[in-house]
């Protein structure tokens, strides 16, 4: 996406915090979730932040603490970086045979993200993956390079959206 971004006229700074299995409360490989990422990318001068997903909140009772440590990331966000904005994308799948803790999941963000201001994509209910096989990994989930760009192209123009006025 950075790429796309820079021929566009943006001078685009990407930082990007990713864990295996970390979720807004789960923690994942590096005992982190999050919030705890959050604090380690995210400066005063960040203009945007996008926070993706979370499949790893499974199991999480009761399913709103997913809602209220998501609104503490947001406050985290707003509280260092004041004026940047807040894209937040729900879970992904591959498909629509999707197990009910992700609509939960999904339920709960869109409306902590509404709630606290934010702007928030849903790859669940605009079906991103659902019939686009060739684009998911051989275990069933992980998107592949391929599946990885056909995100950025989903999730480019709420970025553009978003960035500040290049003028």
């Amino acid at each position: 996406m950075a790429g796309i971004l820079e021929d566009s006229g943006y001078n685009v700074e990407l930082t990007v915090d990713a864990t295996a299995g970390s979720g807004y409360v789960r923690t994942g490989a590096s005992g982190t979730n999050f919030v705890d990422q959050i604090g380690r990318t995210v400066t005063p001068d960040t203009s945007l932040v996008v926070v993706f997903g979370s499949r790893y909140d499974d199991g999480i009772i009761p399913r709103e603490q997913v809602g209220s440590t998501a609104n503490t990331a947001i406050e985290n966000i707003r509280s260092i970086a004041p004026n940047a904005a807040i894209l937040v994308i729900g879970p992904a799948w591959p498909d629509d045979q999707f197990p009910a803790y992700i609509s939960g999941i999904e339920w709960i963000l869109k409306a902590t993200v509404a709630a606290d201001h934010a702007t928030f994509l849903d790859p669940i209910a605009d079906q991103w993956f659902f019939g686009q096989s060739a684009v998911i990994g051989s275990d069933g989930i992980s998107p592949t390079d391929a599946g990885h760009a056909f995100m950025a192209e989903r999730i480019e123009p709420a970025v553009q959206a978003l960035l500040p006025s290049r003028g």
